[in-house]
């Protein structure tokens, strides 16, 4: 989540760009039951803030809208990543699920996971698929990149960021880590020992393994997807949304997405051969992404980079409030379609 590592100069001008950055970047994440890991619950800062279960604030014609409140509400869930989380927003009301609610006129529950696997949206949607008249789901990004740094872990279920810090963790019993984090002067880690737990790099496959993990990462994808479906009600409408990935090679870069693009360069070294690999071939993975939709009888909508228009993208993958406005307004003139 930091950019601890970049720059100092790289640091502050992209801070400079985009003041909320600095709180983005300084947001950690948390251990939390069957999600895994969420944003600090109860987090309050000048740029957005979180829930007693770590989910984002959200914005609609009925006032806020937390995990508590929904319920009763009542409306529609989006899940995701950090992209569904708002990373970029200038504030809770400039997220996608805010910005569909005041399309909408019903409230939309943030879900958003900072760095979630499909897996993940999936737990976090249980508790809320009975209520919910709309399922959205804008994600694509994590399982693919999740995917192409895999330790190898966590096969079975499914490939997750921070797969070298949880293994650490299930070295040592639970409740000698609790003892642990309880114990006075214990539970401060040396910054150094920390950034390094919490590394995330590539694999160093190329070619065939890389086309061979994004198809994993697609077929997985398409389970977590089949068991939302399923488990929506049946008068609920479900929308699965591939979230746009703004590499130069999909879409021409604004000036000041550039110059953001060029701050960030010197961190996505070891990514290069991974990243340079899903821009060529997401086309063909949003392709096979909406087959596969189709035969769950999911509706479909791609959220390609090349449909935005303006200064939208803060990075590859997180926007500007005009980029997910315009996000909004293709999901919601989605949803309004008939399938």
């Amino acid at each position: 989540m930091s950019f601890r590592d970049l720059d100092r100069k790289h640091r502050n001008r992209r801070y400079e760009l985009v003041p909320q950055f600095e709180q983005y970047d300084a947001n950690e994440l948390f251990l939390r039951p069957y999600v895994t890991f969420v944003s600090r619950p109860g987090l309050d800062n000048p740029v957005f803030h979180t829930d007693r279960l770590g989910y984002r604030l959200s914005d609609s014609g009925q006032g806020t809208v937390d995990s508590d409140r929904w319920p009763d509400l009542g409306g529609g869930i989006v899940l995701g990543g950090s992209f569904v989380f708002g990373v970029g927003a200038s504030g809770d009301g400039a997220t996608l699920p805010s910005r569909l609610a005041h399309r909408s006129g019903v409230p939309y529950l943030n879900l958003g996971i900072y760095a979630g696997n499909s897996l993940q949206e999936l737990v976090a949607a249980v508790p809320f698929l009975a209520h919910a008249r709309s399922v959205v789901i804008c994600s694509g990004i994590n399982n693919v990149f999740a995917s192409l740094q895999s330790l190898g872990h966590n096969e079975v279920y499914g490939p997750l960021f921070f797969e070298g810090a949880l293994a650490t963790l299930g070295r040592t019993p639970i409740v000698d880590l609790a003892a642990a984090v309880a114990e006075p002067g214990r539970g401060i880690p040396d910054q150094r020992a920390a950034d390094t737990a919490g590394q995330v790099l590539p694999s160093t496959d190329t070619g065939d393994h890389l086309a061979a993990r994004m198809t994993a990462a697609l077929d997985r994808q398409l389970r977590d997807l089949r068991i939302i479906a399923a488990a929506a009600r049946p008068d609920a409408r479900v929308l699965f949304c591939l979230q746009p990935f703004a590499d130069p090679v999909l879409r021409t870069p604004t000036p000041p997405e550039r110059e953001l693009f060029d701050l960030a360069r010197e961190r996505q070294g070891p990514w290069l051969t991974a990243r340079d690999h899903v821009a060529a071939n997401w086309d063909a993975y949003a392709d096979r992404m909406a087959a596969g939709c189709a035969e769950l009888g999911v509706d479909f909508v791609d959220l390609a980079a090349r449909r935005f228009t303006g200064w939208s993208f803060y990075d590859r993958v997180h926007m500007t409030d005009h980029g997910y406005q315009q996000a909004a307004d293709i999901i919601w003139e989605r949803l309004c379609s008939t399938s």
